[in-house]
């Protein structure tokens, strides 16, 4: 279920010109600077609010407002060498 949902959020950010709604954790890259700029928006240490269950969907509002490009790649994916590295790692992001 939870790769049907990855895979229904990216096709939509891709027909969305690459736009996305929120940043999600599981593999972003942030520019330092952009992320220095909301905390400093916000008057707080870090850019995240974490008095919200919504933290990744709150900074990406951040970054949008701001008008920091909130893209998602079309040519980055793990690989299946990757996935199974995170998995022996026990790095692998959980369900439930």
């Amino acid at each position: 279920m939870q790769r049907l949902e990855f895979a229904s959020w990216t096709a939509d950010a891709l027909r969305r010109n690459r736009k996305t709604y929120v940043l999600g954790g599981q593999a972003t890259l942030f520019n330092a600077e952009a992320l220095r700029a909301v905390a400093d928006r916000n008057h707080t240490r870090e850019p995240w609010d974490t008095s919200t269950l919504v933290e990744d969907m709150q900074l990406t509002g951040d970054l949008q407002a701001m008008r920091y490009a909130t893209n998602v790649s079309i040519t980055a994916a793990p690989t299946p060498a990757d996935v199974h590295a995170a998995l022996a790692v026990g790095s692998a992001p959980q369900v439930g």
